[in-house]
Order: structure tokens, then sequence, then C-alpha cells
């Protein structure tokens, strides 16, 4: 590959930052594409400079926000593309390159913060005496847009999408609904999910969130300019460190850039392999406890460590006979044909058989044991069915029964007590 002349890349950079027409209708995706295939050099270049264009004010307002030094802003922001230039051909979601961005520049801020911090305790710790210089405090709007940029990143994609595009690029639903090719009310449903979902993650980090929102929205608004230097130097060293470009002029990038940016695809891969070993972990962990309960259940069915006995063979059925057919039913003989007059010749006893009588019994008491007044009963015709329970303690309450129209027995004289019967 040819290099590529200084003047040439300026006269580029100066084509799509001040007219912004150069390649500015394609998606992401298509810049993507172009850069990866590389059929044509230039157009590879000037692919990957509209989405240095494009994204690259977002990705300089995250690198300043997370941190405080001016210089390793702009080198995390070349750290940032560098990556981008490295891992193009892998992202999935290639029409949204802007949320990629984002949460690559929050990794990479991170790095140079926790880099720039070990360098200051090894610069303490060799210079020993001296006084220790005060670090320059970020301003509140640094804090709290760093505090914002860092819950945003912690969103799913789907909500990260919208909301990067909508908040930190400035553009509205209809253009992000258009980059992203959603349907507008999906954006704006997500953007809302998004708040919604930011809301508690910045009161407990005490942060107001219409305030962070706001802060997030007028930063967009503000016109950021990439510097020129800087975006000439990072579209240079693209090509290179994405193996396609053999040299590279010396001083294009540093080499704190290079380091960052190895740094952070190294993270990249570490975080990729944690979240397959969770998933393997999760797997495995759902297949020790199906085997457990399996062999819990198993056991509990055939005893502990005893072999499951073997299917006990069926033996064949044995055929039914075929059942005889049933012989015909005998023809049925007919009734002689009915006559009312057979009954009405007959008379009405005949007819109908008469009902026995049903007898019927009289009852009566008597109170105290009275023999002569027992006596008087039994000529009348009276039997003793029952005694009461005792009305007073000397006087028990004796029933009497005798069925109507039967002739009285005789008169019989006694003076024997007679026996009670059982009480009911």
């Amino acid at each position: 590959m040819r290099p590529v002349q200084r003047g040439e890349v300026q006269r580029q950079l100066h084509a799509l930052f001040r007219s912004g027409t150069l390649l500015a209708g394609l998606s992401d995706g298509q810049l993507l594409e172009r850069f990866t295939t590389r059929g044509d050099e230039e157009d590879a270049e000037r692919a990957f400079a509209t989405l240095v264009e494009r994204h690259g004010p977002m990705v300089l307002r995250v690198c300043r926000r997370i941190l405080c030094d001016a210089h390793d802003a702009e080198d995390a922001f070349q750290a940032t593309f560098l990556v981008l230039a490295r891992k193009a051909g892998s992202i999935q979601r290639r029409n949204s390159v802007g949320s990629w961005l984002h949460g690559v520049a929050l990794r990479v801020a991170a790095e140079a913060r926790s880099a720039t911090a070990r360098r200051q305790a090894h610069e303490r710790k060799a210079a020993e005496l001296q006084q220790r210089a005060e670090p320059v405090t970020p301003a509140e709007s640094d804090d709290l847009g760093g505090v914002v940029d860092e819950e945003i990143g912690r969103l799913p994609e789907r909500l990260r999408e919208a909301i990067v595009l909508c908040y930190l690029e400035g553009r509205t639903c209809e253009e992000a609904a258009a980059q992203l090719g959603w349907p507008v009310g999906t954006v704006k449903t997500r953007l809302a999910k998004a708040r919604a979902q930011l809301g508690p993650q910045l009161i407990r980090r005490g942060v107001a969130p219409l305030a962070a929102m706001a802060l997030a929205s007028s930063e967009a608004a503000a016109f950021v300019v990439v510097p020129t230097t800087l975006g000439e130097s990072t579209i240079r060293a693209a090509s290179w460190f994405a193996g396609t470009q053999a040299t590279i002029q010396a001083g294009t990038v540093s080499a704190s850039v290079i380091t960052l940016a190895e740094r952070g695809i190294r993270n990249m891969r570490i975080a990729k392999l944690k979240l397959v070993a969770g998933l393997l972990s999760t797997a495995g962990a759902l297949t020790i406890g199906t085997g457990l309960f399996l062999h819990q259940t198993w056991g509990a069915q055939f005893g502990s460590g005893a072999p499951i006995p073997p299917a006990v063979p069926v033996a064949p059925a044995t055929p039914v006979p075929p059942v005889p057919p049933t012989p015909p039913a005998a023809p049925l003989t007919p009734l002689p044909p009915y006559s009312p007059a057979q009954d009405l010749d007959q008379p009405l006893a005949q007819q109908v058989p008469p009902l026995s009588p049903r007898p019927r019994w009289e009852y009566r008491t008597q109170v105290g044991e009275n023999i002569g007044e027992f006596n008087r009963l039994g000529n009348e015709g009276w039997e003793l069915c029952g005694v009461l329970e005792r009305t007073t303690p000397q006087s028990p309450t004796f029933i009497f029964k005798r069925q109507s129209g039967v002739a009285k027995p005789p008169v019989v004289q006694t003076t024997e007590p007679i026996p009670k019967p059982a009480a009911f």
C-alpha cells in the first residue's frame, strides 16, 4: 500500500470537517464495510475519516470528562479509534458504531486514568522528598459528565444505542431512527426506558437525573471541533494499526497511544472470556444440579447404590377366540287384541283385589304402680308396652296400648306386680 501524503490527508480532513458532505449519506455499517474490504485505499481512508468526523466529538467529550489532562484525553481519543480500526470487522451491531465507541472510550479513558495514577505514584516515590504537585481539579460539569458516562455505559446495548445518539451526539429521534433502522416510536420508547433506568442509578451516586440529562444534552448541542492534527494523525495511524499498511511515518502516533490501544483490546478479550466463562459456569451448575436431582430421585426409588432392575419382559398376549354368532331369536307370539268391554263387564271388586286392613292402636299412660288399676286395664285389653323416665323419684309412668276393634280378653285378677319392660 502506498503511503498517503500529509497534504492529501489534510485536504480530506478539511473537506470532511468543513463541508460535511463527503460520504455523509452512508450509514455506519456501510462506512465500516468500505473500510474493512479496502477495495480502494483512498475510499477506505475517506470512510474511516467520515466515522471520525461523525463520532469524534462525542468520543473526545467522553475522554475529556473522564481525564483531567487534555493530552491524556487526546491520547485516549486516538487509542479509541485505533481499537475501532483493529476491531472494525468484528462489530456485530454495525449501524450503531457510536454506542460501541462510547463503551470503548469509557474503558480506554479509565485505563489511561489508572496508568496516570500509577505513573504519578511512581514519580512521587522516585522523587521522595519532592513536594507533591496539586492535581488539576476538574470542573463540576466534568465530574457530573463522567458519572453520566459511566452509568450510560452500564445500560443494555439496545437502550445505550438510542441515548448515545440522541443525548451525547445531539441527533433528533428521526435522525437516530434513520441511522439505526428503527421506527421513530421505538427510539422514543427506548429513550424513555433508558431514562427510567438511569434515574435510580444517578440518584444513588448523588446526581440529580434531570440535571445530568440536561448537562448531557447541552454538551451535545455545543460545537466541539476535533483538532485537525489530532484527526489527521488518527486517520493515518488507523491503516497501519489495522495491519493493512506496512510502515508509518515517525511521530504520527506516540508509543503511549499504541500501548493504550493494545491494553484496550486486551481488556475487551478478557471481558469476552469472562462472559463465556460465566455462561459455561452457569451451564455446568445446571448440569450438576440436574444430575444430583436425578440421582436423589432414582436413589430414593431403587435404593442407594442399588442397580436399576431390568425391565420385566411382557409375555405375548393370548389370542382371544372368536365369539360364535348368536342364533336368531324365536318369533314372539302375538297377544290377543285388547277389548275394553272385557274390563267393563266385570265388577270393580273383582278387577282390583281388596287391601288388607292395617291395624290401629290406642295408647294411654298410668302414673304410679297401682295393682288394682293395672288389673282393670288388663281386663279392658290394654297391654304394657313401655316405661318412661321417672317424673318423680317414686312414681314411674307406664305406657299401655291396645288394638282397636279386638274383643276384650277375660278378666284376670292378680295381686302380683306387673314386670316392668325395658325403658325406651
